[in-house]
């Protein structure tokens, strides 16, 4: 049976593809716990001792013996990964406890408040059939977060339980079906257990560093007694040999972490396209990344604006500015062109309701016209004076800008042609893809294994990525939900 054509939740796990996700995951979370397991107990199992007698072996000077026997070996270990896991759950706990996260289930904090195109009351409907549809037992909480990021995500609370926290500008920007994938795709996550498998596999990484620490300082205090250089030398080899390890460990560890993600997301993916249909995850996950890439472009045309001066943008201010164009189209281009703009805009905004001003929207919007139409003069008079400096270059340094200008052209058209253009398969422009328009734009993907969907995905390499591309993540719904 193909996971499209799966009748049930077991039987979708039951599925060749889903087994091999899930066996994948198993395995890398199994080396990404077991390595640093394994290399904490040789740790907090070694002992370095003076030499106290003539027969004892002897180390760098010291008597070097493992007590793996003695129960306080273990002890400690546990006290630290119960204090791991108190630590995580605990920085948890905070985060949503935060002003600007609304409780929407059990309790209904929201005041009737509309989050796009939902409720509260349609939220919570909405995840509690689907958390009937994959079995779930309970989830304790449903919250929305007042962020600028369109995100969501899933954790378990000790004392608390399951929580599904959904990013307020998420819901801004995808219509209902979308909406409702989405909170299948963290209700997967749910399903496969996975904020306890985070959990179980940064407890280990979180003390790597000071397993290294406690290794040094057990080993090191004999460079304070050598006989000889030589003596010196091999001690001093023996370290950085040590520290070498470490970091070497540590990478691996984070490697195999990153891939044990990604075979989460694909598995909480697959959840989400048989409970809702290959479409609403596709167009979701198009939405999003999306609205990633204004994100991204608002940040780049306004941080460390030579006029502007928005040295840092808070996020406050971008979510304000996020909110007022929420229900449009805002993609790298547009967010780029009116940037300036936007932020003048929210600026404006905050200080009349900080004052208490008597302006409307309109009123405002008309002012941060003015305003931006005085920066693009400003502007100007900047770009002069950049000019001016430029005439005092040698000719060195002069061929050096030039060519540095050159390359980050070349650089950005080259990125350019990898990407495709999701919205020019939107035949109907109808906002999102049909199925007819999903296989069309798989095809256009295929054609060469460079093609992108977004320029915050290039560059990077596959091994430092915690997430999939957008790119693999669509390839694997659709080749595995398309022919339902």
């Amino acid at each position: 049976m193909s996971a499209a054509r799966a009748a049930s939740i077991k039987d979708l796990e039951d599925t060749p593809i889903f087994r091999s996700l899930a066996y994948y995951r198993n395995l890398c979370l199994a080396f990404s716990v077991g390595i640093p397991l394994i290399l904490a107990i040789f740790v907090m199992a070694l002992h370095v001792e003076p030499v106290t007698s003539q027969n004892a072996p002897t180390f760098l000077g010291y008597h070097v013996h493992f007590a793996f026997d003695r129960w306080q070996t273990y002890f400690w270990l546990s006290i630290f990964a119960i204090g791991s896991i108190w630590y995580i759950n605990d920085q948890t706990h905070k985060q949503i406890s935060v002003p600007n996260v609304t409780e929407i289930y059990p309790n209904d904090y929201s005041n009737g408040s509309q989050f796009g195109c939902c409720d509260a009351k349609t939220i919570v409907a909405m995840t509690t059939r689907l958390a009937a549809k994959m079995e779930i037992p309970n989830i304790a909480k449903i919250l929305v977060a007042d962020t600028p990021d369109a995100n969501a995500y899933t954790a378990r609370i000790f004392g608390v339980g399951n929580i599904v926290l959904l990013y307020r500008n998420l819901l801004e920007i995808v219509p209902q079906p979308c909406v409702e994938a989405i909170i299948a795709h963290e209700l997967g996550h749910v399903r496969g257990d996975d904020s306890f498998h985070r959990q179980l596999a940064s407890f280990p990484k979180q003390f790597l560093f000071a397993l290294g620490c406690v290794l040094a300082w057990k080993v090191s205090g004999g460079l304070l007694l050598f006989t000889d250089p030589w003596d010196l030398s091999l001690k001093i080899l023996f370290i950085s040999l040590v520290v070498a390890g470490i970091s070497f460990t540590t990478g691996l560890v984070q490697m195999l972490d990153n891939l044990a993600s990604r075979q989460m997301e694909y598995i909480a993916d697959a959840y989400a396209s048989w409970a809702c249909g290959m479409e609403p995850m596709f167009n979701s996950l198009l939405l999003l990344g999306e609205r990633g890439e204004a994100v991204l472009a608002l940040r780049l045309h306004l941080e460390g604006h030579p006029v502007l001066g928005a040295a840092s943008l808070d996020e406050s201010s971008l979510f304000l500015m996020l909110e007022r164009v929420s229900r449009i189209k805002l993609d790298e281009e547009f967010a780029g062109k009116i940037a300036r703009l936007l932020y003048i805009e929210t600026q404006f905004c905050r200080l009349r309701d900080r004052l208490l001003l008597p302006l409307n929207d309109q009123q405002v919007f008309d002012f941060a016209k003015e305003a931006d139409a005085a920066w693009v003069n400003k502007q100007i008079e900047v770009n002069q004076a950049m000019e001016q400096e430029r005439a005092t270059e040698t000719p060195a340094q002069r061929e050096i800008r030039e060519k540095t200008e050159a390359e980050n052209i070349r650089k950005w058209e080259e990125a350019e042609k990898l990407l495709v253009k999701w919205r020019s398969h939107d035949t109907d422009s109808s906002g999102h893809l049909d199925r007819n328009e999903c296989a069309a734009f798989i095809a256009e993907l295929k054609a060469d294994e460079k093609r992108l969907l977004f320029r915050q995905f290039s560059g990077q390499a596959a091994d430092q990525q915690a997430h999939p591309t957008m790119r693999q993540r669509l390839l694997c719904i659709y080749s595995s939900f398309s022919d339902a």
